[in-house]
């Protein structure tokens, strides 16, 4: 009933800095709670913080606050996906940006950051690439879009999204082989992300395709094996 209450409120009240300040406050520490953070996410509470971190870019308190309930909820299941699909990724590096005198805010944006492992300036799609399935990818590449951004946004380190997903290919082969599901949704992706327009002639910051990431890590692993 508590997490109703909250989410009700900050939704009728979208414009009151001060609420939605007080709400994610009340978010992060009620978060500490394993129970109540998955109750809190499975309502859809991570869209509710992302949105007044939009609505408030310029709050710095607004912005703590939201940081650290993130950062909080980082843990539960269909965190990533409800974060991807709000764009909250671009909203917390927007954080950083706007506050980066602020050393709360840039410790507490820069933690929630981390939680998913976004270690260089992504994009929710990146993220997405990266972690999310085939389904959850498409519903950001259509805000993506509605953004002015495409399939083949590059990060700080001149990676698209498909050489996101190719890292993750050959994260999820080191830990469990080629033979698995999470290989088979991993690939669903990076075929997604191709159907989609993704270029893979591109090259990242060390001249990787993501073709040539693929198969500079497990094409020629799989040869070797077979000698």
């Amino acid at each position: 009933k508590t997490v109703k209450t909250i989410f009700k409120i900050m939704e009728q009240q979208p414009f009151d800095a001060k609420v939605l300040t007080s709400a994610c406050g009340l978010i992060t520490n009620l978060a500490y709670d394993e129970k109540i953070a998955a109750e809190l996410v499975e309502h859809a509470g991570v869209s509710y913080i992302v949105r007044a971190m939009r609505e408030h870019q310029n709050s710095s308190h607004l912005q703590r606050n939201a940081s650290a309930a993130l950062s909080n909820l980082s843990a539960c299941t269909g965190f990533v996906s409800q974060l991807v699909c709000s764009l909250g990724v671009e909203q917390l590096f927007a954080a950083l940006q706007n506050h980066h005198n602020d050393t709360d805010v840039t410790q507490l944006a820069n933690g929630a950051l981390y939680s998913i492992s976004v270690y260089a300036r992504q994009s929710s799609l990146h993220v997405a690439a990266a972690f999310c399935d085939s389904i959850i990818v498409r519903q950001v590449l259509l805000k993506n879009w509605n953004e002015c951004m495409n399939v083949n946004l590059l990060d700080s380190l001149h990676e698209t999204p498909l050489h996101a997903a190719a890292k993750a290919i050959v994260s999820v082969y080191r830990s469990n082989g080629v033979n698995s599901d999470e290989m088979a949704q991993r690939l669903d992706v990076f075929q997604y992300l191709i159907a989609a327009g993704g270029d893979i002639q591109c090259k990242n910051e060390s001249s990787q395709t993501a073709l040539s990431i693929l198969r500079d890590n497990i094409f020629i692993d799989i040869e070797n094996d077979d000698l």
